[in-house]
């Protein structure tokens, strides 16, 4: 085999390492690129639900929620709905956003009412956390009246 037959090889050779190594870079770069931003992510999809309950599309809504059959428009009109805070915590798995929204039931219009979500982090991406959900009454005490006035004892 002559010497221009081995520089040959030699320069494939050195091409297809060459070749490798830039693929492999660059795979590792698209691998990065595609790795999520957690709290932009967080912003995108709460930004997405406000929407989504500011025009009371229900069918929209329930792509917000792990059980779709949890989303509910009710009798109250929420509309201007912003973001006020996003706070990630526990490993970024949970998180609390602050939102305000003005909100219409029975005619009357209660403007800026500050409410705390709760969402976490599940099958790559973010929902709104079933027990977050405020439940009960907010108006009853659980440990029932402190009764101080002896006659009211009696």
């Amino acid at each position: 085999m002559s010497l221009k037959c081995r520089n040959i090889g030699v320069v494939r050779c050195l091409l297809l390492i060459m070749f490798l190594l830039v693929g492999g870079i660059s795979c590792g770069g698209i691998e990065k690129a595609g790795e999520v931003d957690r709290t932009e992510r967080l912003r995108e999809r709460v930004s997405g639900f406000l929407e989504a309950r500011n025009k009371s599309n229900l069918e929209e809504m329930r792509k917000f929620y792990l059980e779709p059959g949890q989303a509910r428009v009710g009798n109250v009109m929420v509309r201007d709905g912003k973001i006020e805070s996003l706070e990630i915590e526990e490993g970024e798995l949970k998180a609390q956003v602050k939102i305000t929204a003005s909100m219409v039931a029975m005619g009357f219009t209660f403007k800026n009412v500050p409410r705390t979500q709760k969402w976490i982090w599940e099958n790559g991406d973010w929902y709104i956390d079933p027990l977050g959900a405020a439940t009960g009454n907010p108006f009853t005490s659980k440990k029932g009246p402190k009764v101080e006035d002896e006659k009211l004892k009696k």
